[in-house]
């Protein structure tokens, strides 16, 4: 009996040490991929930046780049693009799409988490086992980073994001509360991801009527999950 435990266990650890090894490279790739969506963002937007802002800007740059008052919204714009301001380079229209170029890259990766989960549950659904093995976790990641990047490097969305105040720090705060929300449905015990998104709505309401309205649509399913779960 005893060389036949011994056989057992040395299969039994061969088994945990492949899972392990699994794992690991399963870990690296979406790293990788991750790493790239975020990097192609950011460096194509930051290509797109220019010294000086088009006309339809001019109210950004007032409040962004001159500090000047243009409304209670875009209060947010100034914080993020102020610490671009001490960047030697450039003009300080510039310096600030700079910065709304980093807000993008935050916008991938929050889009990329979104996706992952969003085509996870699908996989699962139609795989009986979608371990990395069987590529279905390769498929999720490479599903999710390429719906990143349909999003992060369309017309619209690097138009924003090589601009000073853009819009792309508004939909980093409308993305991370689909994230939030999405987390809460997910396990609706998690009560303590309502300071978060109470936190994330007060940004919101910060970019504008507008941005506050569509964070409300977005985090309403959560906030209503966790009240009624109180």
């Amino acid at each position: 009996m005893a060389p036949a435990t011994k056989r057992s266990d040395e299969e039994e650890r061969a088994r945990r040490g492949d899972a392990s090894r699994t794992s690991r490279s399963f870990g690296s790739f979406r790293q990788l991929v991750l790493a790239l969506v975020v990097l192609a963002t950011v460096a194509f937007s930051a290509w797109g930046a220019a010294a000086s802002a088009p006309g339809a800007y001019d109210a950004d740059v007032i409040r962004v780049v001159g500090l000047g008052w243009t409304g209670l919204a875009g209060g947010l714009d100034r914080l993020v693009a102020a610490p671009a301001m001490l960047l030697p380079i450039g003009t300080r229209v510039l310096r600030a799409s700079l910065a709304t170029s980093l807000v993008a890259g935050a916008c991938a990766w929050a889009i990329f988490d979104v996706a992952a989960r969003f085509a996870g549950g699908a996989i699962t659904a139609l795989l009986p086992d979608p371990s990395p093995r069987r590529g279905g976790s390769r498929l999720v990641v490479a599903v999710a980073g390429a719906a990143a990047l349909a999003v992060t490097l369309g017309p619209g969305f690097q138009r924003e994001a090589a601009a000073p105040g853009g819009a792309a720090l508004a939909a980093l705060v409308l993305l991370l509360l689909l994230r939030e929300t999405s987390l809460v449905l997910e396990d609706s015990r998690r009560g303590a991801r309502l300071p978060a998104l109470a936190m994330l709505l007060g940004l919101a309401a910060t970019a504008g009527l507008a941005t506050f309205g569509a964070a409300a649509l977005v985090a309403g399913p959560a906030v209503f999950t966790l009240l009624r779960r109180a």
